[in-house]
């Protein structure tokens, strides 16, 4: 990469650090434990449903601080040398701004979009930019085939967005983009999606009662559609990388305005949801943000193993919940989805069982019947 580039990237990275750090705009994680969910049988996404209490928070300086600080520490040092894999996310950070002005057809058709052009617009002018290898795939387009201002084409291929096993959670992703999956709603789907509180949970500190029931069907829908494309993609991203299984894995649930993170932790069942993050600032995107999806993205090894983060208390319980289940998220998730009868893994253990049984059966009755024939009877 460029010395000029390096400049413009120290440059765009010194003010967001700033901003960040003594930004009072509230924006925290929450540990979300679950109650129950449907995830024991064979649903698709969209018809996944979800229910959690809030458990502790921390702030969001405190998940990306030391990636910051790191960051800072080597931009800060003239001689630095810098992989090519950093050259190349601080060009895909640099140069993802140059994707403002076809990102601004969010802004002029205000209340008139439709989810289908917000899906390929982010796609093609947010997540990919920011992703340093650019790969990313949308499920379909439904005719929104090129951006109508620069023309690039849409990558668009159903068979390469499915992932899940069809026994339990299963169905398609709006966007992948490197190792995360993105949910794509509406904002005025969503411009009402407030946790109401209830009674504490027994045992969880500072919860909150998510009284989803009280909700819309669409908001309710759109978390748990959400929700449980996070917890299945980290199950797919760690099973075909073992590196990954204590990790947290990064999703994402954006709308035109707006963009919450969304991560998972396998080995440990931690399941941590983000307050909005702005994409735009007035009509410029908003940098802090960018930042903070960009670090998201391409530093998630090295955002792990915060006191806060791997809390014994808080475990999101997703593997209690779903009991004998478990061992098709741990061993059977896949991309594209795994396709199975209801009997195929369920049962197959419970098979062997009766398999067993019914040869040691028949090698008993075959000694017997060999016993009688030899002595005549």
């Amino acid at each position: 990469m460029s010395t000029d580039l390096i400049n413009q990237f120290k440059e765009k990275f010194t003010k967001c650090f700033r901003r960040f750090v003594f930004d009072y705009v509230k924006q925290e994680f929450d540990h979300l434990i679950l109650r129950n969910c449907n995830g024991t049988g064979p649903w698709s996404f969209s018809d996944a449903t979800v229910e959690y209490v809030k458990g502790k928070t921390f702030p969001v300086h405190v998940w990306i601080r030391s990636v910051y600080l790191d960051l800072a520490r080597k931009l800060l040092i003239p001689e630095s040398i810098y992989t090519t894999e950093e050259n190349q996310m601080f060009k895909c950070f640099i140069e993802a701004n140059k994707h403002q002005q076809c990102l601004a057809q969010l802004l002029r058709t205000e209340g008139k979009i439709k989810a289908e052009k917000i899906k390929c617009l982010l796609a093609m002018h947010y997540f990919k930019p920011l992703a340093f290898n650019g790969e990313y795939i949308v499920d379909s387009c439904h005719g929104y085939r090129k951006c109508e201002l620069c023309n690039e084409p849409v990558k668009a291929d159903q068979k390469l967005t499915s992932f899940g096993n069809s026994l339990v959670w299963h169905g398609q992703a709006d966007i992948f983009v490197a190792r995360s999956v993105v949910k794509i709603e509406l904002e005025e789907a969503l411009n009402n999606m407030s946790l109401k509180e209830d009674e504490e949970e027994e045992g969880v500190e500072d919860s909150k009662y998510s009284s989803m029931a009280e909700e819309s069907k669409e908001e309710v829908k759109t978390l748990s559609h959400a929700i449980a494309e996070a917890i299945v993609n980290a199950f797919c991203e760690s099973r075909g990388d073992e590196s990954l299984f204590d990790k947290f894995i990064p999703s994402f649930l954006a709308t035109e305005k707006n963009i919450r993170i969304i991560l998972y932790n396998c080995k440990f069942d931690k399941l941590l949801l983000s307050t909005e993050f702005p994409i735009w600032d007035g009509k410029q995107l908003n940098i802090k943000t960018m930042m903070q999806v960009w670090l998201t993205i391409n530093f998630l090894e090295k955002m792990n193993n915060l006191p806060c983060a791997l809390d014994n208390s808080q475990e999101s319980k997703f593997k209690e919940v779903v009991g004998e289940n478990y061992g098709i998220y741990l061993r059977s998730m896949t991309r594209p989805t795994t396709i199975l009868e209801p009997r195929d893994l369920v049962h197959m253990e419970l098979d062997k069982a009766d398999l067993k049984l019914i040869m040691d059966t028949n090698l008993e009755f075959f000694k017997m019947y060999e016993s009688l024939s030899e002595s005549g009877s």
